[in-house]
């Protein structure tokens, strides 16, 4: 005999929310490499780009059984210690260059090798929605 367990919107939706709470301050850790196989491989060469940290709360409301995340905001102070060598483009307006030294917090990670651009912005004026990513001007892709 097949099952069809069914649950009620209200026990879905206290479910979802005290699943939620449990993310509250809670934190993504993004790595590069390949993924381990399953859930309990460990870590081998892989690498922490980043962390992410969730808010409280970090999943608002459950609404028909499915709870949505509210945004992750910048939470922690970023630290560095950096050497920045470039060249004045153009009218004075555009600065851009070679990066070098590393991030301190929330992680460490090395920074040799990046780039930076830096565009004046008047003031009162709107940053543009397109920055610059490089030294010939190429602007980034649009926001999403």
């Amino acid at each position: 005999m097949a099952h069809n367990n069914k649950m009620s919107e209200a026990s879905a939706n206290a479910m979802a929310d005290r699943l939620a709470q449990l993310a509250n301050s809670g934190f993504i850790r993004i790595y590069d490499g390949t993924q381990p196989a399953g859930a309990d491989d460990p870590l081998t060469t892989q690498n922490q780009l980043c962390e992410l940290l969730l808010g409280s709360p970090a999943f608002g409301a459950a609404s028909g059984g499915m709870i949505t995340a509210n945004p992750i905001t910048p939470g922690a102070s970023i630290s560095a210690d950096l050497v920045l060598t470039g060249d004045l483009c153009g009218s004075g307006d555009f600065f851009c260059g070679n990066v070098s030294g590393q991030a301190t917090s929330p992680i460490t990670l090395d920074l040799d090798k990046s780039t930076f651009t830096m565009t004046k912005v008047p003031e009162g004026a709107a940053p543009p929605t397109r920055p610059a990513i490089d030294c010939s001007g190429t602007q980034s892709d649009p926001p999403r």
